[in-house]
């Protein structure tokens, strides 16, 4: 049975802020942010006929939405960010897990496209490696080696910027 119009405002009622909170995490900026995800409903939209049901347009919905993004990313010139040209100063509180947060956001701009979108997903908005593999269209292998090279990663630039060591992550 194929999805119908209802089924899709469905969708973009219950998915268009979590798919652009995705999005954002993805690009640093809200205008191509705002944009891709809009671009991903247009797509759905122009397919929605073809879609299975739900499960498969949330699918599509999702990859269609990060590879833009990574495309995005692709095509954007290295501009070094504020993690690059001033320190960042991090709380005195270990636990203040917003301030944290940010940083880590901030050191994901440092990384390859694709394993940002595995990182976001994985670790921040908590997909599962068999749902990440039907959005990116990759094996699971790939994944856990693309999440990985991301981790240490930002492990490397929190340690090179803040001197954050294991211990520190024990204490949080």
């Amino acid at each position: 049975m194929a999805m119908t119009q209802e089924d899709f405002y469905s969708l973009l009622d219950r998915y268009q802020n979590p798919l652009f909170g995705t999005i954002y995490r993805m690009v640093h900026a809200w205008e191509e942010a705002r944009d891709l995800t809009q671009d991903a409903f247009v797509n759905l939209w122009k397919n929605y006929e073809k879609m299975e049901n739900q499960r498969t347009a949330l699918t599509y919905l999702y990859r269609t939405a990060v590879n833009l993004a990574i495309d995005l990313l692709r095509r954007r010139k290295f501009v070094p960010s504020r993690l690059e040209t001033e320190p960042f100063q991090i709380a005195e509180d270990p636990h203040d897990i917003h301030e944290l947060f940010e940083v880590i956001m901030k050191c994901t701009m440092h990384l390859k496209p694709k394993q940002k979108a595995v990182f976001i997903l994985r670790d921040i908005e908590g997909f599962d490696f068999e749902e990440m593999a039907r959005l990116l269209d990759m094996p699971v292998s790939n994944l856990r080696s693309n999440l990985h090279l991301a981790r240490k990663k930002i492990r490397q630039t929190l340690k090179a910027h803040f001197n954050i060591t294991r211990e520190y992550w024990y204490d949080v």
